[in-house]
């Protein structure tokens, strides 16, 4: 094998991560590291919940929608009896579908 066996071309051998023992060695985690890390997680989560909320509050509820077609056919159904065509009927209908 070129360059002689595993364990002698790496410093620490073959086990390399684990110390006396066979306990696996860490390296001290700093304060940066630290924050960084609970900010992104903090971040995530938001991030989660937020849209989580979003997918609630952008379905509408059935019953709206079947209220809003009832009363787009009401003024249709007006535009039709008043005999309204065009750009006439198009601003009866919005004006009538915004009164309550």
């Amino acid at each position: 094998m070129p360059g002689g066996p595993l364990y002698k071309r790496f410093p620490g051998g073959i086990d390399s991560g684990f110390g006396p023992g066979g306990r696996l060695r860490t390296a001290p985690i700093g304060k940066d590291t630290l924050i960084s890390t609970f900010v992104s997680a903090i971040a995530l989560g938001a991030f989660v919940a937020t849209s989580a909320f979003a997918l609630d509050a952008a379905a509408p509820a059935p019953a709206d929608a079947a209220a809003k077609a009832a009363k787009s056919a009401e003024c249709s159904k007006q535009a039709d009896a008043k005999g309204l065509h065009g750009k006439d009927r198009k601003k009866f209908r919005e004006e009538c579908k915004k009164a309550k």
